[in-house]
This record gives C-alpha cells, sequence and structure tokens, in this order.
C-alpha cells in the first residue's frame, strides 16, 4: 500500500543520500511523485515533481528527460487539466516515434489512450490504442499490452461492440493474472475477484445480446 511504499522509498533514499547515488535519488524523486499523485495528494506530488525537476541537470543520461516530460505530463491529467496533458503526450509519443523508442512509445500511448476516454475523444483514444497495441505485440512488450488491452475494450464497450470488447478484456485478464501471478503468490484478494467477474459476466451478456441481434 502507499504508506509501506513511501516507508521503503525513504529507507532507500537514505542509503542512496549516504553512498552519493545522485541517479538513485532522481528516480526516489519520481516514485514519491507518482505515490503521492496515485493517492490524490496533489501538494506533495509537486514538491518531488519540482525536486525531480532540480536534480535532473546532475543527471548525464537523456532518457531521463523523456521520463520527466512523461512525469509532467501524467500529473496534469490526475490534475484534469487535460488539454496541457494530451499535449504533453502527443509530444512525448512524437518524440520517442522519432527516437525508434517502441517501449516508451507504447507506455506514453497507453496513458494518452486512458486521458482520451475520460475526456470523450473516443476516435483518437481508438487510434492511438490500437498502433500502440500492435506495436507492443511485435515488440513483445507484455506488461504495456495487459493496459491498452484494458483501455481498448473500454473503448469498445463504448461504442456497443460488445463482442470485441469481451475479446480485449479477455486478454486483459489474461495478462493481468499472469503479472499478479508472479508478483504475488497467493489467494487472489476475494472483493478484487468479484468486482471483475460481474465485470465479465456482463460483457459476455452483452455480447450474447449483440449477437442474437446480429443474426
Amino acid at each position: 500500500d502507499a504508506e509501506k511504499a513511501i516507508e521503503y522509498f525513504r529507507k532507500c533514499q537514505k542509503i542512496e543520500k549516504a553512498n552519493k547515488d545522485t541517479l538513485g535519488l532522481f528516480v526516489g524523486f519520481i516514485n514519491f511523485h507518482n505515490t503521492f499523485s496515485k493517492e490524490e495528494l496533489y501538494d506533495s506530488a509537486d514538491v518531488y515533481l519540482q525536486k525531480t525537476k532540480k536534480w535532473r541537470q546532475f543527471i548525464s543520461v537523456n532518457f531521463y528527460d523523456e521520463v520527466l516530460r512523461q512525469q509532467f505530463a501524467l500529473y496534469n491529467a490526475r490534475l484534469k487539466n487535460y488539454p496541457l496533458a494530451i499535449n504533453q503526450m502527443d509530444s512525448s509519443i512524437q518524440n520517442a516515434k522519432e527516437k525508434g523508442d517502441m517501449y516508451m512509445f507504447c507506455n506514453i500511448s497507453s496513458h494518452l489512450t486512458r486521458t482520451l476516454i475520460e475526456v470523450n475523444q473516443i476516435k483518437k483514444a481508438k487510434k492511438i490504442g490500437e498502433e500502440a497495441l500492435k506495436i507492443a505485440v511485435q515488440e513483445k512488450i507484455y506488461s504495456i499490452q495487459r493496459f491498452l488491452n484494458k483501455h481498448l475494450s473500454k473503448i469498445a464497450e463504448i461504442e456497443w461492440n460488445y463482442k470485441q470488447s469481451l475479446t480485449y478484456y479477455k486478454n486483459f485478464k489474461q495478462f493481468e493474472d499472469s503479472f499478479y501471478n508472479v508478483q504475488k503468490a497467493g489467494s487472489i484478494n476475494r472483493l478484487k475477484f468479484l468486482r471483475e467477474k460481474q465485470e465479465k459476466e456482463s460483457l459476455e451478456t452483452k455480447a450474447e445480446i449483440s449477437i442474437r441481434e446480429a443474426a
């Protein structure tokens, strides 16, 4: 949970400060920012995002420029500053494409797809999501395929294409269960299981109705 994550990051930062590990501290600030932002503690998240920006000058690897831009874009999306967030993500996607960084391209595309769904730009979300999923499959980027299938399932449901939505959802669940089993050995949280079971059954029902109506 968030409290344990923050406690762990703080322990890591003590070690990194003692070892003068500049890169480790920089990544630590990103982790703090992400955790606080996900918990909607935006004041604390903003403090660490500014620290991340300040410490960037001590990092020699250009890759982290793109990481930093992505963090600002995601942060703006969580603040619901959608026009700025979408513009930043579009720019990051273009940069990643020009550099041939397909992991970064797919990762940002996944975030942008989700953000576009939130603002009901479904046509653009579908185009970006489908392109990113195609590349993620080609490059065998399984972790991002998981989220793209989830987003595309939502898009297909919005478009009343319940059969396609169910296909994407099953793909998402396959990846989700695989990652869950790797990360955490043990029983699946009961409430999560029941919620996802209900979602799956709902999509199956809609798919069956859609098939009968088309017949």
